[in-house]
């Protein structure tokens, strides 16, 4: 190993001496340069295909407005709240199907369909839903014609066209007595993903209250929903007549 290091090194100090004894070798004549190459007729049209084959990524165009058409009695705002995309956003195709199972989920719309159509800086959006009867008012009537109850129970799913819920029960029991209730539900609360419901019963054997606030799942990429809820129930026991087959309540 050390022998054949030293020639190495001895080789290449004395390269000058070998360079010397061959002057011929020292001016060889360089070598012309390549010609470029001239892109012919045949040639041209397979560069074009080879372009037009190499994968490209266009970019999205921008919503410039949306439109919405059909409701009668819900309110603009309301069917906005519940869309995904916005003005001056890129078009996305998910969010717009999931707007669309946003939109058909509320129980006081119909058909749902958005389409696009082309505009002069971008896209715009048309949102076309179909109104649905939202009340429901409902007699209410049980037991035998010595024992018999009685009410009324009003709901409106759709209240001022916001989307609201509300529900007031009227009740009379034989037994149990007079009853009413009232529940009321506020989805998107002043703008934001949260719902507010808050409900009241009253009887003449006490009374309920409760208040909840959650968050549901928005959409399908959505990781996390959260909700609380308090409660406050008060029963007043009595003693009933033996016939009726209850002693205490």
């Amino acid at each position: 190993n050390r022998g054949s290091s030293r020639s190495s090194i001895q080789g290449f100090w004395g390269l000058p001496s070998i360079i010397a004894k061959r002057p011929q070798e020292r001016h060889r004549p360089l070598r012309p340069l390549a010609q470029p190459r001239i892109l012919t007729p045949m040639r041209l049209p397979c560069l074009l295909a080879l372009c037009l084959a190499l994968p490209c990524r266009a970019e999205q165009p921008l919503i410039e407005r949306i439109y919405i058409q059909g409701p009668t009695r819900t309110r603009t705002e309301t069917i906005h709240r519940e869309l995904l995309f916005g003005v001056g956003q890129p078009l996305d195709s998910s969010l717009v199907a999931e707007s669309e199972r946003n939109l058909r989920q509320l129980p006081f719309l119909g058909q749902v369909r958005i389409h696009t159509r082309p505009s002069a800086y971008g896209v715009e959006l048309v949102v076309e839903v179909e109104d649905l009867y939202a009340r429901a008012p409902s007699p209410l009537l049980a037991g035998q014609l010595d024992e018999l109850s009685f009410g009324l129970l009003a709901l409106d799913y759709n209240l001022g066209g916001r989307g609201q819920l509300a529900q007031l029960n009227l009740y009379h029991r034989a037994v149990e007595g007079n009853q009413a209730s009232l529940f009321y539900e506020v989805p998107r609360l002043a703008g934001s993903p949260y719902t507010l419901s808050s409900g009241a019963a009253w009887a003449e054997e006490g009374h309920d209250l409760s208040l909840s606030l959650s968050r549901p799942f928005l959409s399908l990429g959505d990781p996390w929903a959260c909700g609380f809820s308090l409660y406050q129930q008060e029963d007043v026991q009595r003693l009933l007549p033996r016939h009726l087959g209850q002693l205490e309540r």
